[in-house]
């Protein structure tokens, strides 16, 4: 995310990580082109820079079989990113377990991340598993039994373990993702959005007129909130505009 928006729904999201007694999952919904996938990369980037323990896996719908890789790569990540007792736990599971990257979800869910984060203490640092646009998943029952396996395992996990997830309200999620216990916030719901895209829509612009030596009152500020108003809320309307 740009520098100085979407505040509000971060501080949020950084209050929920930083909770002793948070609930361990997150889930943000919002439709296509809110900033969903900007709002999980400026957390999971936010938290590595403090050194935590964080993993991030991006759904994309042209993945095919890759996304049912998810377990394995936030393994992998948490291997590259988490702390060295960490980073051992879970280099120890897969020498334990060759084989873990051909067995079920579950199993690899059990192997790579309840069993290597179970003993954390209390008041370790947080463990942050970042999924991002679940709802792109090429394999709907996959996603479904994502969604089961983490509400039954979540308790078996250390206190400091947290799942933050993005998801479009597709409807084939959305009355399966409302059963659990989760955190739930709805991004279409969180105030300032329009003073958000009118901040970046003026960075995109400034860049602009620099690149191409324009007046320094180009654009003028209702230009500016003309497109702001026209973008309602999508941020990849956004963006797209000022590709032209």
């Amino acid at each position: 995310c740009l520098e100085g928006t979407r505040v509000d729904i971060l501080a949020r999201i950084n209050g929920w990580v930083e909770g002793l007694k948070s609930e361990r999952v997150f889930w943000l919904r919002g439709m296509a082109g809110r900033g969903k996938s900007a709002i999980a990369s400026t957390i999971a980037y936010g938290w590595k820079a403090k050194k935590a323990s964080c993993a991030l896996f991006h759904f994309r719908r042209s993945q095919g079989a890759l996304s049912t890789r998810l377990i394995c790569a936030l393994a992998r990540q948490l291997i590259c990113h988490g702390t060295s007792k960490i980073k051992e736990a879970v280099l120890q599971a897969i020498r334990d377990n060759r084989d873990v990257g051909t067995l079920r979800l579950e199993d690899q869910f059990r192997i790579l991340l309840v069993e290597p984060l179970h003993n954390l203490e209390e008041k370790s640092p947080p463990v942050l598993l970042v999924i991002d646009a679940l709802d792109e998943c090429e394999d709907p029952e996959y996603a479904r039994r994502l969604i089961n396996v983490i509400t039954r395992h979540t308790s078996s996990l250390g206190a400091g373990v947290r799942f933050f997830i993005t998801t479009r309200p597709e409807d084939t999620l959305i009355n399966a993702l409302r059963l659990q216990p989760w955190r739930e916030e709805d991004l279409d719901e969180i105030p300032g959005t329009r003073k958000d895209i009118a901040m970046f829509l003026e960075s995109g612009l400034l860049s602009i007129r620099r690149a191409h030596k324009l007046q320094d009152d180009w654009p003028s500020k209702e230009a500016v909130d003309c497109l702001a108003e026209l973008s309602q809320g999508l941020f990849q309307w956004a963006h797209t505009a000022l590709g032209y």
